[in-house]
């Protein structure tokens, strides 16, 4: 899944739940600008978290839950996504 620069202008909260074919998704820098609360439920076959988290500066809120125990500690402090959720405030690991 690729989410484009400039893409999802207006959104603010998302949820992606049971995605069960998910495996990678691309964020540009300048894609959804206002999201402020993300939420990914049960996408198993997620590999890693995107990369462009790191530019989403309006996001408070993350939330991943019922996510494959790999990407859960890559998500984890000192694993390998940690520095591109570092600057999210609130941040739920499930």
């Amino acid at each position: 899944m690729n989410c484009s620069a400039g893409g999802f202008p207006e959104l603010e909260s998302l949820e992606l739940d049971s995605l069960f074919a998910l495996e990678e998704w691309v964020i540009e820098a300048g894609a959804m600008p206002r999201l402020w609360s993300l939420k990914i439920n049960n996408c198993k076959e997620l590999r890693m978290l995107p990369e462009g988290l790191k530019h989403m500066a309006a996001l408070k809120d993350l939330v991943l839950c019922y996510l494959s125990p790999e990407i859960l500690s890559r998500a984890e402090k000192e694993g390998e996504d940690w520095p591109e959720i570092q600057h999210i405030p609130s941040i739920t690991i499930e």
